[in-house]
Parts: structure tokens; C-alpha cells; sequence
């Protein structure tokens, strides 16, 4: 499917074959609209980097935070959500949260998960740097 520098592969897989192979678990069709990048039900500005025509977005779960209400800065794009089911992983907990009709997978080490006390059925705040979203060209 692919070859090429590990980091490369890991940070931009070519299809959502090696996507979701390199553990990138929100994976969603895209599209491009009046530069807003809409995927999953959702929208978002189009990071100036982002060239192309999408098929899929992808955001690996580490590269999304989450906060109470109002606790983000400004240059995050965010969604109100619910966590709907937290899973301890070892090292980590993954939280699956549902923005609208859409879930997420985040990704939380142990001591934060413990500091902002998290739990299941919780409203939170979903934000990424939109310079995290990877697109994979259509027909990939």
C-alpha cells in the first residue's frame, strides 16, 4: 500500500487502508465546501497546507484534546461532545466521544485522565489544530 520513511507513513498515510494500519482511528470521508473542510457532519477551516481533493480526513486520537466548556484556546477548531465510553488501555485511556453524529477517538494518558476527572456521559469540548487533519486524496 505504502513505502517510505516511517515518520512519513505514521504522519501521512496514503490510503485509509494504511490509516487506520498506523492506528490514525478517526478516519472520515471529506470534502472540501467554500474553503471549510467538512467530514463527519461537521466543518472546519481549511488549513493553508491542505492541497488537494479529499476522499477521507484523518486525526490520529493523540493529536485531539479535551476540555470542560470554554477552557480552549482560540487557534483549536471545536465541538461541544459527550463522552459515551472510556477504556483503559494500559499506559493510556481511550475515550470515545460523540460530537453531533459522529465519535471520536482520544487518546489520554493516566494522569490526565485522573487530574480532570473525565467521565463517562460528561459534555466536554473536542479541539484540534487544524494543522493535525491529514487528507487522503480521493480514489486512495
Amino acid at each position: 500500500e505504502q513505502v517510505g520513511p516511517t515518520a512519513e507513513v505514521f504522519r501521512r498515510p496514503a490510503s485509509p487502508f494504511v490509516a487506520a494500519f498506523v492506528g490514525m482511528k478517526n478516519i472520515f470521508p471529506g470534502r472540501l465546501r467554500d474553503q471549510q473542510l467538512e467530514f463527519a457532519g461537521l466543518s472546519c477551516p481549511l488549513p493553508d497546507r491542505l492541497t488537494g481533493t479529499p476522499g477521507h480526513v484523518a486525526l490520529r486520537p493523540e493529536d485531539i484534546v479535551l476540555c470542560r466548556q470554554g477552557e480552549f484556546a482560540s487557534r483549536l477548531v471545536t465541538f461541544s461532545g459527550v463522552i459515551e465510553r472510556i477504556v483503559p488501555c494500559g499506559l493510556w485511556y481511550e475515550l470515545t466521544v460523540r460530537c453531533q453524529e459522529t465519535c471520536f477517538a482520544v487518546v489520554l494518558g493516566r494522569k490526565e485522565l485522573i487530574e480532570k476527572d473525565f467521565r463517562e456521559g460528561e459534555s466536554v469540548t473536542l479541539g484540534f489544530d487544524p494543522v493535525d487533519l491529514h487528507l487522503i486524496e480521493e480514489g486512495r
